[in-house]
């Protein structure tokens, strides 16, 4: 009954430990400028240091009337150099080490953002992309924290507090074994108050993962909240994400809350100590007031590093739960990956081959795919269509990579996909999919999207291909329209038309639509048509709709049902067969009529 807690409380542990050895490990990245932060900052903790002493000469020159007027003035400038040295080292350090701190989280955004980009369709099928924002902003702000304020904190306020307990062990021993007399007390503190901040603060990233996740999806779809006059709904639905942020934030400063007080109590009790031996000592003249007032002094500076402890408990724990959040996803292993010896392919003639591939997204579940085999010959253009779920945008997901069909299944050039680098097979095709997605820029810097310096007038012709160019010219401003995000400026058939544009200004070898006339009327869809027929000579092309109509110039349509091939054939051959494409045909010529009367 007791393992699993255990085992859980376990696996945290090293968790918590390897997420503190990766914060160590970016910030020995580099090294140079932070053992240089280091040293100045040394130099202002060992300047500072002479005060104390610089004031318990004076006193005890001042009790025994050994000082004179001549030489306070040397006194106050020896503070003001200390101050001085201080001030400028203190400038030297600030900018070395949170300017590292800086590049630190620069890094570690970069290798996340990275990193992802490696992982599978897969992973984004189950991830939510406001968890993946939070942890690529507020959970790298907390590491960047960690591996700044938190490493300074560290340095300063351990060997600050180890060099004022010497300077007080020098001035007088026994004094110093009573002021540190709480000193066990603080340590059962720290531990205890590290763990429960650890956890409590992993609870409240969760929680902002939730918020942005909410606000993101609400702000996504801020057209239909608004068709479906459901403002207040959403309103109440953040305010509650939100007050449980706000509940889960008191739990962790409740106990931040606690710490700092309880610190500053066992601060003062060893004051209280002192005092109380000290000043029975310098009563029974065991001890001269300026060894009293410097012990003092270097008890009173040992409250920074004693509160420092708390700041660096705290942010640490917040550092390393965070880094915990950010290692999982780095984690995570890529699903399509190259092999070993996977080959290049610069150049292809773009020749396609199935050969009895059955494929099914999860295991246990049904094949989407059953026994496909067909094949596209180089420059020949060849159709998919059937009816909703008989697996057309499956077959184009896998042309992709996005999800490994089996091995021996399927050939580009006679090559097995996963025998290819993904890298060199993507590169082969112009995709365009159904949901056209569209960046949130200008209409001319999607259609050239990866292609830089394109001029405006190839822009324009591409514009002209996709039956796009007329849309664009009606915008005030042209080319030069900001889309919105994802687009939402634009309608569906203009976003379809935009993408389309923006895979013809590829040049591919091979050219994939997956189903993107859907949003276009028959008029546009003819227009598109006629316009590509001249831009796909030559070009392997592979069609995947639903409407028959954009399929009728096919050198060869396969016709889907439930992931098998039930049909092939040219539009004339298929309807002479009858079947399942006759039947769609028919429904699709009775539609059209009904739409044209309408």
């Amino acid at each position: 009954m007791d393992k699993q807690p255990q085992e859980k409380s376990k696996s945290s542990k090293l968790e918590k430990r390897a997420s503190l050895r990766a914060i160590f490990s970016y910030f020995w990245l580099y090294k140079r400028y932070t053992l240089w932060g280091i040293l100045v900052l040394l130099i202002v903790d060992a300047v500072q240091l002479f005060i104390p002493l610089i004031v318990r000469s004076l006193i005890d020159r001042m009790t025994s009337g050994t000082v004179t007027l001549g030489d306070i003035p040397l006194y106050a400038a020896l503070v003001f150099g200390i101050g001085l040295i201080m001030a400028a080292c203190r400038f030297l350090w600030f900018i070395l080490l949170l300017v590292t701190s800086e590049r630190i989280s620069e890094r570690i955004r970069g290798r996340f953002f990275s990193h992802l980009l490696t992982l599978s369709q897969r992973f984004f099928q189950h991830s939510k992309t406001g968890d993946l924002m939070a942890r690529v902003s507020n959970d790298t702000e907390n590491v960047r924290l960690a591996c700044g304020m938190g490493i300074i904190t560290m340095v300063d306020g351990l060997l600050f507090a180890a060099a004022a307990i010497g300077m007080m062990v020098f001035i007088n021993l026994e004094l110093t074994l009573y002021a540190l007399i709480p000193l066990p007390i603080l340590t059962v503190v720290v531990i205890k108050f590290g763990r429960m901040v650890h956890s409590r603060f992993e609870a409240v990233q969760a929680r902002i993962s939730e918020i942005t996740e909410k606000v993101r999806d609400s702000f996504s779809g801020i057209r239909v909240v608004k068709a479906f006059c459901q403002e207040t709904g959403e309103l109440e639905h953040v305010k509650k994400v939100s007050w449980e942020y706000v509940k889960d934030n008191m739990h962790l400063i409740k106990v931040w809350g606690a710490f700092i007080p309880l610190i500053g109590l066992l601060a003062g009790s060893s004051m209280a100590i002192v005092f109380l031996k000290g000043g029975s000592d310098v009563i029974l003249g065991r001890m001269s007031v300026g060894d009293l007032t410097a012990v003092t002094s270097y008890l009173e500076t040992l409250t920074w590093p004693m509160i420092a402890l708390g700041w660096l408990i705290n942010l640490l724990e917040r550092g390393a739960a965070s880094m915990s959040r950010i290692n999982r996803v780095m984690n995570e292993e890529p699903e399509i990956v190259d092999a070993p010896d996977a080959m290049e392919l610069k150049s292809s003639s773009a020749k396609i081959e199935f050969r009895h591939l059955t494929f099914s997204y999860e295991d246990g579940l049904a094949p989407s795919l059953s026994d496909i085999s067909f094949e596209v010959a180089p420059g020949r253009t060849l159709a998919i269509v059937g009816r909703t779920g008989s697996g057309k945008s499956t077959i184009a997901r896998l042309l992709l990579r996005e999800f490994d069909p089996p091995p021996g299944t399927l050939f580009i050039d006679g090559k097995d996909v996963r025998e290819v680098k993904k890298q060199d097979l993507r590169n082969l095709f112009g995709f365009v999919p159904q949901d056209s997605f569209l960046f949130s820029e200008s209409i001319a810097e999607n259609i050239a999207f990866g292609q830089e310096n394109m001029e405006r007038s190839a822009i324009e012709e591409f514009a002209r291909k996709s039956a796009i160019n007329k849309d664009i010219e009606d915008f005030p401003d042209g080319y030069d329209t900001i889309v919105g995000e994802r687009g939402v400026m634009l309608s569906g058939g203009q976003k379809q038309r935009v993408a389309i544009a923006r895979a013809l200004v590829k040049n591919p070898p091979i050219l994939l639509l997956d189903d993107c006339l859907s949003a276009v009327d028959t008029e546009t869809e003819s227009q598109i048509l006629g316009n590509l027929s001249e831009s796909i000579r030559g070009i392997t092309t592979i069609i995947v709709s639903h409407r028959l109509s954009a399929v009728q110039l096919a050198d060869e349509i396969i016709v889907l049902d439930e992931g098998r091939v039930m049909q092939r054939g040219t539009h004339s051959e298929l309807l002479r067969e009858g079947g399942i494409y006759a039947a769609l045909f028919a429904k699709q010529q009775i539609e059209e009529r009904l739409d044209r009367n309408a």
